[in-house]
């Protein structure tokens, strides 16, 4: 009964902080529309929440303060909220996006790709390297201190926060429960996705998008992880759709929920500062217009409102970079992917087209999908809706190509933009399509169409969260994440129980410090000279390559098999750790 009761109290801040917004915003002159009603209320319900609890942190932070926080945030929300308002809107955009058969197929194939990923998130604890290494220790470090530490800094505080959020609540770790908030998030990005298409190119255009992002494999693989491309995208469609209605209405209001969606956008990763001069392109030209057509107090109040964007975005925010600063100097104040996976990065010609260079991470299905909303957008030049699409994901992507493209993910950030462009490209098809063709016969097309789109990213992704429900529900946490994770938890495990809490281990796998955060674990890759006699050193099959790429002198690789100087103590069941004690010379 007690764990029942811990993992209930540990899933029910992921409800409430993501709901606890609807009502204000329902009630609020904002008026935005109702597709983009939810989207926007999680947006900035999991981000200002997240905000709070990392600034509740630093004088302390315990169960009482989280549902603190949550009692404050609904009392403010039953206070002030509008709920018959809200319960219009829900209704409202639940029956624009399921008129005709057609959309009730795309949201169905929706529906299953949401089942697998959840299937997947609920069924394994913490998977990503990342994810481990970063997400879930920081939130463990808060856990665990008790209050914001100087340790937990460098990577922006939301996911750390979220997850920590649910580790105090519960007074535990419950990982799967905190697993929800990313869960969570990718669907808000698939539902922001089809609310800003619907917006630009109307309902046809925003199912094909929605859809074809949800399909991608690359999407549905990162779904249920706790990286963090998927929520920056999240609040990218949400700044740019707050923009644009900001641009139509001139209003104050929405200057400042664009100026919060681009502060929460810094706030979940350092790729957010991207968002930052798109927003000063289109504020300049929409001043630079109102100048052109003799309106200069437009033009005056344009670039007030875009200054006040800037202040709000960086005061939202701005105040962990400057932390970061005073810890590790200006040159550390934003965190980069760091130096090896720099240079290792490929910058193949072909990746500027990353759906060419990288086709199977876009799916067999979408990648062709993803080239024709580029062709699209080539045969399209005119448009300034294409404009301001592009303007959103082709910088970015020379970026990735010049310094990340070590790794399609990073893209995810982005892709909902290039999914908007397929949804424009998907609509003008259709529209040939139902032209020449009896309904029955394009009705069955794109039913077909959609279920194999779907079964395509499904299969590629290859989440087996949903198979392992159904044939070993009762795997231990142990055996779940060695299914998953290899070498990892038994070498964890074989360090808890052959060797000494005090003893010194340095290691070039980050994660293990997550499971033995008690532990004095130094991480990175020590030279000889850092190895003092009884020392542990966990060794990565991938170090060698580290050592050699990034030339670092005097590396213990060509000595481990000197039984003068180390003695192997472990190897993982795939080889892919090993743990070595330091002898004396």
């Amino acid at each position: 009964m007690n764990e029942i009761l811990s993992w209930i109290l540990a899933l029910l801040p992921v409800p409430l902080t993501a709901s606890y917004l609807a009502p204000i915003i329902a009630g609020s002159r904002l008026r935005p529309p109702d597709t983009l009603f939810w989207p926007l209320s999680v947006g900035l319900g999991i981000g200002i929440f997240t905000i709070l609890v990392t600034i509740i942190a630093f004088t302390g932070l315990t169960p009482g303060h989280i549902w603190l926080i949550l009692a404050t945030l609904w009392s403010i929300s039953a206070l002030w909220g509008n709920w018959p308002r809200l319960r219009v809107v829900s209704e409202t955009c639940w029956s624009q996006m399921m008129q005709g058969k057609i959309s009730k197929w795309v949201w169905v194939a929706k529906g299953l790709i949401f089942l697998v990923v959840l299937g997947h998130a609920s069924y394994y604890p913490f998977t990503g390297d990342d994810e481990i290494s970063r997400y879930a220790y920081l939130a463990r470090l808060l856990l665990e201190k008790g209050k914001m530490a100087a340790e937990v800094r460098g990577y922006p505080a939301l996911l750390p926060a979220a997850y920590a959020s649910t580790f105090i609540a519960s007074s535990g770790i419950h990982e799967q429960a905190a697993k929800m908030y990313p869960v969570l998030m990718s669907a808000m990005t698939i539902w922001a996705t089809y609310a800003l298409a619907l917006q630009w190119f109307g309902r046809i255009a925003a199912a094909v998008a929605g859809l074809t992002l949800a399909a991608t494999p690359l999407f549905i693989n990162w779904a249920p992880i706790g990286y963090l491309d998927i929520t920056t995208g999240l609040y990218f469609v949400l700044c740019a759709f707050a923009l644009e209605l900001w641009r139509r209405r001139l209003d104050t209001g929405w200057a400042l929920v664009t100026g919060i969606l681009a502060g929460l956008a810094l706030w979940t990763k350092q790729a957010g500062f991207a968002m930052l001069p798109i927003i000063g392109i289109v504020v300049i030209t929409q001043a630079m217009r109102s100048w052109k057509q003799h309106e200069p107090t437009i033009a005056r109040l344009t670039l007030k409102h875009g200054l006040l964007i800037l202040a709000v975005a960086l005061a939202s925010c701005g105040w962990w970079y400057l932390r970061n600063a005073l810890y590790d100097g200006w040159g550390g104040a934003i965190p980069d992917a760091g130096l090896y996976h720099l240079l290792i990065a490929p910058r193949n010609p072909l990746q500027l087209i990353p759906f060419l260079g990288n086709f199977l991470d876009f799916g067999w299905l979408t990648a062709p999908l993803y080239i024709a909303g580029l062709a699209y957008a080539l045969n399209n030049t005119r448009n300034s809706t294409v404009h301001r699409l592009l303007l959103y994901c082709v910088p970015y992507t020379i970026l990735w190509w010049w310094r990340f493209s070590f790794d399609a993910r990073l893209l995810l950030a982005v892709l909902p933009f290039y999914a908007i462009l397929v949804g424009a490209t998907g609509a003008s098809a259709w529209r040939h399509i139902v032209a020449i063709t009896p309904y029955r016969a394009h009705q069955f097309i794109g039913i077909i169409v959609i279920i194999l789109i779907t079964a395509a990213g499904i299969y590629q992704a290859k989440l087996g969260g949903l198979l392992q429900w159904a044939t070993n529900p009762s795997a231990s946490y142990a055996q779940r994440l060695t299914r998953a994770k290899g070498d990892l938890y038994p070498t964890v495990q074989f360090l808890q129980m052959q060797i000494d809490p005090s003893t010194i281990i340095y290691s070039t796998d980050v994660r293990i410090r997550y499971y033995l955060i008690d532990r004095p674990i130094i991480v990175g890759y020590p030279n000889m000279s850092n190895l003092k006699p009884g020392d542990i050193l966990v060794i990565g099959s991938w170090s060698k390559s580290v050592y050699n790429e990034l030339g670092l002198q005097n590396n213990p690789l060509p000595h481990l098999d000197d039984d003068q100087l180390f003695k192997k103590l472990y190897t993982g069941p795939s080889d892919k750790l090993a743990v070595f004690q330091t002898l004396p010379s």
